[in-house]
């Protein structure tokens, strides 16, 4: 019975896992419709944020081939660095967007674990922002390129 979505009473839950402790904070954040929306919110950021990010790299390069070999790399980085992380270097997961993305990564659960609600929130909108602005820079700098027909182009 996966916790919260049954109506498990508080003292059976003890006694079928006697080390789980639940706060009041986690209760609120983690109901299931919390956790589904949280997860359903910060996967979609984290692929409009790798979306963005592809699209920057193809621009620099002129590739799409490029931009998608880096991507995936990202993606694929996420489990390295979870298993990096474990037991105690949690801070590494806060350089992998993907791993924003799960809540069992947050310190809600764990209190050792680095990231938390307004840290994902924060960091999804400071990188949306800082690459919508290398997308316009560098989309206005070949647009000059092509324009002007200098040698770089």
């Amino acid at each position: 019975m996966v916790l919260g979505t049954g109506k498990m009473p508080l003292g059976e839950i003890a006694n079928i896992y006697p080390s789980a402790q639940f706060s009041s904070e986690m209760i609120r954040y983690l109901y299931p419709s919390g956790a589904m929306m949280y997860t359903f919110v910060s996967v979609w950021v984290s692929f409009s944020i790798l979306g963005l990010f592809m699209y920057w790299v193809s621009l620099i390069r002129r590739n799409v081939v490029c931009g998608m070999a880096i991507a995936g790399a990202l993606v694929f980085l996420d489990p390295i660095l979870v298993w990096a992380a474990w037991p105690n270097n949690y801070w590494i997961l806060a350089f992998s967007p993907v791993s924003w993305t799960s809540v069992e990564q947050l310190n809600i659960l764990a209190a050792n674990h680095f990231i938390s609600i307004p840290f994902v929130i924060a960091a999804d909108a400071l990188l949306v922002i800082f690459l919508f602005i290398l997308i316009f820079q560098t989309a206005k700098t070949n647009f000059a390129k092509m324009v002007f027909l200098t040698e770089e182009a």
